[in-house]
């Protein structure tokens, strides 16, 4: 009888634990804001090159059980992506042939890629790399 009683309470403590127990998300160590300098590249049909820098916030959180949203403060810019549990992701256009952004957390550093469409005659691409704000 000891042993019966014994066993149920173990069965009671561990249900509880089980039911008390915070699943964490990975996603979790990404989120905050990210001080970014970006390298703006635009090419127009003409041939001609521009390259601007400009310091921004990328603003990085969770958005429902599979994605992440950056929000970059000059453009006002929102790109949802899902992201792999080492921290790379991308995204392509609807037909799967080009890539819409790109990029990797590594530590408490940011690295995104995004290919802006202009035209079929002009692309432009901003590169973000940046440091996530300390006290996130």
């Amino acid at each position: 009888m000891k042993t019966q009683h014994f066993i149920y309470c173990l069965a009671i403590v561990a249900v509880f634990f089980t039911a008390c127990k915070k699943d964490t998300d990975y996603r979790d160590k990404w989120v905050g804001s990210y001080e970014c300098e970006e390298k703006y590249d635009c090419w127009d049909g003409a041939g001609n090159h521009e390259i601007k820098m400009y310091q921004v916030n990328v603003i990085v959180t969770t958005k429902g059980d599979e994605l992440i949203d950056f929000f970059e403060n000059r453009r006002e810019q929102h790109y949802e992506v899902r992201i792999s549990k080492d921290g790379s992701f991308y995204e392509t256009d609807e037909t799967g042939s080009r890539l819409k952004f790109e990029g990797k957390f590594h530590s408490d550093s940011l690295i995104l890629t995004v290919y802006h469409a202009l035209s079929p005659a002009s692309s432009d691409i901003s590169y973000y790399k940046g440091k996530k704000n300390k006290s996130n």
